[in-house]
């Protein structure tokens, strides 16, 4: 855990370490690693307060507005889920799932206004619940390789999502429909929005290439 440049402290968990979410209230981390471990740590004391080993691949975390709810993206048997944990005094309760994969579920991501969730697998597809009654509202399904980073814009109308091709789709939270696909030359690591413009910027494993690269782009469609 770091301050600037400081580092305040290391804490040592089990496992290669593969992702990370802070709650939004700052209260606690969660870590998950390629053995499937979720480490929950106190930030406030540096303590870890849990340690949950799942007998099925668990991958990318991230926690609702309130930081009450942790949402997961796992799979068991060929099918991919989001199961969905309650935070409460340092404990993680199971309480629901949503399955809509054909196979692993790889990542998760939550929009600005924490109304909708976001899930991409290994079956190429995204699908986008709402939060409220747990249903699947959307499927995009331009890519033709596993679905491993998910972003979307500011305003909640545009989700990108890209693949372990080259490939980035765009579309429309509103309708559905696609707003178009690009080709970056290499393989993602992850990608991001402008908190508040239409910018884009993802970083990319460039073939012939040792460094990997990050490019920032302008969108310039009008999503309506």
């Amino acid at each position: 855990m770091w301050r600037q440049k400081k580092c305040l402290k290391s804490i040592p968990t089990k496992g290669d370490n593969i992702n990370i979410s802070w709650s939004p209230t700052g209260d606690y981390i969660v870590v998950g690693s390629r053995a499937d471990i979720l480490t929950l740590i106190d930030a406030r004391k540096y303590l870890i307060v849990l340690e949950k080993k799942f007998n099925y691949e668990v991958n990318e975390l991230t926690f609702d507005l309130s930081g009450t709810f942790l949402f997961t993206a796992s799979g068991i048997g060929g099918i991919g889920k989001v199961e969905v944990f309650r935070l409460k005094n340092g404990a993680l309760t199971y309480q629901s799932e949503m399955v809509g994969h054909t196979h692993h579920c790889y990542c998760v991501q939550l929009d600005k206004t924490g109304m909708y969730l976001a899930s991409g697998g290994a079956d190429s597809l995204v699908n986008l619940w709402d939060l409220q009654d747990l249903v699947c509202v959307k499927t995009f399904p331009q890519l033709d390789y596993p679905t491993r980073t998910i972003s979307m814009s500011h305003d909640s109308k545009v989700i990108a999502y890209g693949c372990e091709d080259t490939m980035i789709a765009f579309g429309s939270m509103e309708t559905g429909e696609s707003l178009g696909v690009i080709d970056v030359g290499g393989g993602l690591n992850s990608m991001a929005w402008h908190p508040n413009k239409y910018i884009f910027a993802y970083a990319v494993d460039v073939k012939d290439s040792k460094d990997p690269m990050m490019q920032v782009i302008g969108v310039d469609f009008k999503p309506k």
